[in-house]
């Protein structure tokens, strides 16, 4: 056992409750919490494990002292965030109000009036949190659960043969093989409200510059209009508003995946305007793509339109079977210099530009470079740029500066 070595316990608690091993997981935290040992991980890691418990005045008494001892501005903000999914669920509303009253004076006149009107859907999930790049399996171990089968991430992590991270299209292959039925729902609130309300809770993928996510869709609000998600990889609730929820997901096709369970697939009715046929279209493209499925390829490239915003996700798929190495330069560069373009796909576009012609094009394009993207990507591009014309000593330069704030992405090494 390491002796004191606090963030050492963190990973261990994590992978205990990956497995669903909740007493020894609670055992380790309280272990670290009682040695009193500061650590700010550990300590938001105990406030939240105790919200997910449904210890509620526990979890605001430890989001309170963490924001004392810490002062993240971060933190405050996920706060806010949870404090509207609290006043549901404590035993006493009185006291749950009261209590929001004094962290959040102008969120609790809201959240008061909106306690007796509001319509709301919440599916219980098992705690559970994902092991590193575990995110896909343990989503799926979370809707599974949710629908009586149990399952266990690492398992599921194996029988998707996952590989740093599992593509959509092997989780869809290996929940097909196991009977469930698989439906592509589009993010109209209607229509992720209409699967809800027949406890099926939703996968959606989250799609960055340099890998993806996913997250799982478990409940709603309707006044105030927001929904709740859980990430896996810790047991807070996310509370989105309404009107982000198409931008959420619309680079993966602008829906979201509804895995239903064998035992209740003669008891889910799905209305046929819930579907999401570019969310179908792109998991079908990656996978006829790895498949060596051409003629597949084409099919599901066809089904994304070039005015969807997911057509660079599309082409990106694509490259090197629906489309040549030159089709595929053409389309960056178009989405490169658009404007309009989703931030992410737009910044996805520049750094897959294969010369410093280009790249020198696009940012002197952009009024504010830093401003639209931030410094540390100006400095990865600019990185790449230099790397085209041979100047290393520069590119270490910025590598150095990179590495010391994201080291996690693989790119830069």
């Amino acid at each position: 056992k390491a002796p004191s070595w606090p963030r050492a316990r963190l990973f261990l608690a994590q992978a205990l409750l990956a497995r669903s091993r909740e007493t020894e997981c609670r055992s380790v935290v309280q272990e670290r919490l009682a040695a009193a040992i500061d650590d700010a991980k550990l300590e938001q890691m105990a406030a939240f494990y105790a919200l997910n418990l449904g210890k509620h005045e526990t979890a605001l008494t430890l989001f309170s002292n963490y924001q004392y001892t810490w002062g993240r501005p971060r933190m405050e903000m996920n706060l806010r965030k949870l404090l509207p999914v609290l006043p549901w669920d404590l035993p006493s509303t009185s006291k749950a109000v009261e209590r929001l009253r004094q962290l959040d004076p102008e969120a609790s006149a809201e959240i008061t009036r909106s306690i007796e009107k509001g319509r709301r859907r919440v599916i219980s999930l098992p705690t559970m949190c994902q092991e590193s790049t575990q995110c896909v399996p343990t989503c799926v171990a979370m809707v599974s659960q949710a629908q009586g089968l149990g399952q266990d991430p690492n398992v599921l992590y194996e029988a998707m043969t996952g590989r740093h991270g599992t593509p959509m299209w092997r989780m869809c292959e290996e929940m097909l093989r196991q009977s469930f039925r698989l439906h592509f729902i589009n993010t109209r609130p209607e229509s992720i409200r209409g699967m809800l309300d027949q406890g099926v809770p939703l996968i959606g993928q989250l799609d960055g510059v340099f890998n993806n996510h996913v997250e799982v869709i478990c409940g709603y609000d309707v006044d105030p209009d927001v929904f709740y998600v859980r990430d896996p990889e810790s047991w807070s609730p996310i509370v989105i508003a309404g009107e982000e929820l198409a931008f959420r997901y619309l680079l993966s096709g602008d829906g979201v995946v509804a895995l239903i369970a064998p035992n209740r697939v003669d008891q889910i009715t799905v209305d046929p305007s819930w579907a999401a046929p570019e969310c179908r279209a792109l998991v079908e493209l990656e996978r006829a793509c790895a498949r060596g499925d051409r003629e597949a390829a084409e099919r599901a490239h066809a089904a994304v339109p070039d005015s969807h915003e997911a057509a660079q996700t599309r082409d990106t798929l694509g490259r090197g079977v629906t489309l040549t190495p030159t089709q595929f330069g053409e389309s960056m560069d178009r989405a490169s210099k658009d404007p309009e373009r989703h931030p992410i796909a737009r910044l996805r576009a520049i750094l897959a530009l294969d010369s410093p012609d280009r790249l020198d094009e696009v940012l002197q394009s952009i009024d504010e470079p830093e401003r639209e993207f931030g410094p540390g990507v100006v400095r990865l591009i600019e990185m790449m740029r230099l790397s085209f014309v041979g100047e290393w000593a520069r590119v270490l330069e910025h590598t150095d500066w990179l590495l010391e704030r994201t080291p996690q992405i693989e790119t830069i090494w």
